[in-house]
């Protein structure tokens, strides 16, 4: 009787060790609910830093899909490469009289020194003509980092409605009033970006407007790295000729 005692009681606690560990495995390895790395649902929208047009702010990169994407919206394109970067807006010295932060960065870009001379900036630069919502869209990027630079878009009607979505997307807008032509123009500020809308008539009294959108910190990293390069050519440049005398 205690021999099949202890054999029962052997049993039980083999079975028992048996279940405790099958416990054990359970807890240590069962699935969490926690999301892993390249599941679909950790993969997240990269936030979007600074003002959008038809999806594009100052982080996006300019590809083939993007490239498509935008014919589909604006029609055929014209493309341009090795192009001058122009910030100025409707006549010479606007920018310098309202946002002369702009017309600094402007001067970095089109002068030497105090001279306007004609400087092909490495960018490449889309333009629309043919769009059925707007009469001109241009759209620079720089070929070092494929970012947005300058996004500029015109049409020949009352702008207003766009400044009410713009409005309610972005917040009220400060307000600079032309002081000499008729016409306005309000901007916002965002992460360095600066969008500026105006509106104005043309020389026959037609209603215009114009959407100015600036990615100032990638321009100013377009000037840094293109800086760069012209120091290093100009060494290269003084090494061959300490070698050749």
């Amino acid at each position: 009787m205690a021999s099949m005692a202890a054999k029962k009681i052997t049993i039980v606690s083999v079975i028992a060790g048996l279940v405790l560990l099958a416990v054990l495995l359970i807890i240590y390895f069962k699935p969490t609910d926690k999301t892993t790395p390249g599941s679909s649902a950790a993969i997240s929208d990269p936030p979007v830093r600074g003002f959008t047009f038809l999806d594009l702010h100052a982080d996006s990169t300019l590809t083939d899909r993007v490239r498509n994407r935008l014919k589909e919206t604006l029609g055929s394109e014209a493309v341009e490469n090795k192009t001058v970067l122009d910030l100025e807006m409707h006549h010479p010295g606007f920018l310098e009289r309202y946002f002369p932060d702009l017309s600094k960065l402007n001067r970095q870009l089109n002068y030497e020194g105090d001279r306007r001379v004609r400087i092909e900036h490495n960018t490449t630069k889309l333009i629309f003509r043919y769009s059925t919502s707007f009469q001109y869209v241009e759209l620079f990027f720089s070929n070092y980092t494929q970012k947005p630079l300058l996004f500029r878009i015109r049409a020949k009607r009352d702008g207003r409605d766009y400044l009410e979505t713009l409005r309610q997307k972005y917040g009220d807008p400060q307000t600079v009033d032309w002081q000499d032509q008729k016409g306005k123009s309000v901007f916002w500020n965002m992460d360095k970006d600066v969008m500026i809308l105006s509106l104005f008539a043309d020389q026959y009294g037609q209603p215009q407007f114009e959407i100015l959108i600036c990615h100032v910190e990638n321009i100013e990293n377009l000037v840094t790295t293109e800086q760069k390069e012209s120091l290093q050519r100009k060494s290269e440049k003084a090494g061959a000729g300490r070698k050749l005398f």
